[in-house]
């Protein structure tokens, strides 16, 4: 997701914690998200680009 890279590197520059909070309430609504509704449950679109997603989302921790 390019906005985690964006976070990411806003951080990298500032040190700004509150992207860190931000993040991590993120990526814990999705671990309680995602179980129920994965990224292929609104559009095929989405389930091709679900692997995708992904990776970006561990590349920006």
């Amino acid at each position: 997701m390019i906005m985690l890279k964006v976070l990411k590197q806003c951080y990298e520059a500032t040190g700004d914690k509150r992207v860190i909070d931000f993040m991590l309430k993120y990526f814990r609504y999705q671990l309680r998200t995602l179980p129920e509704k994965p990224l292929d449950y609104w559009t095929h679109w989405a389930k091709s680009r679900g692997r995708r997603e992904f990776t970006d989302r561990l590349l920006a921790l």
